[in-house]
């Protein structure tokens, strides 16, 4: 009886050295797929943030082309807002010498909770200076847009500073 015991003993601690080593081989293996799936997520999330940020920036330049002056005010920060009213802001967008075109994203740069964007905007001149009007002319312009209130918000940099 004991010699069978023995034989048995010998048996189960290779059987169970067997599962410990293929466990632990398959957890290291694990470990590296979620690191990889890690790095992949933070990829996805920066991904995301810019894929974000671009459709609401396009979205109120689609507002401005539109003239829809109200929907276009919807995209500005909570603080923009407070220092600019929908009034000040459609009358100053009414009364611009341009015709807005077209607006296309040129780059955008995400950190944690800013986003600086170069947007690319097409528009006719309709301003007093004969040579120039009705010219169609493309420019860069820079935007910045924040993180805040559970949401990504363009940011009025002029209207910040005392520049309305």
């Amino acid at each position: 009886m004991t010699m069978i015991f023995k034989q048995y003993e010998k048996i189960i601690a290779l059987v169970l050295m067997l599962i410990f080593v293929g466990l632990s081989a398959g957890c290291s293996e694990n470990d590296g797929k979620a690191t990889e799936e890690g790095n992949n997520v933070a990829d996805v999330t920066q991904s995301t943030k810019e894929q974000l940020v671009s459709e609401r920036a396009l979205s109120r330049w689609q507002a401005m082309i539109a003239m829809d002056w109200e929907k276009a005010y919807s995209y500005y920060s909570p603080g923009s807002r407070e220092l600019k009213s929908l009034a000040v802001f459609s009358n100053h967008m009414q009364t611009a010498p341009m015709i807005r075109k077209s607006a296309k994203i040129q780059s955008i740069q995400c950190e944690e909770e800013m986003c600086d964007l170069n947007i690319e905007l097409t528009y006719i001149y309709v301003g007093s200076m004969d040579a120039m009007r009705g010219q169609e002319t493309t420019s860069i312009l820079k935007e910045k847009w924040l993180f805040a209130d559970g949401n990504w918000w363009y940011t009025d940099v002029a209207a910040a500073k005392g520049f309305l």
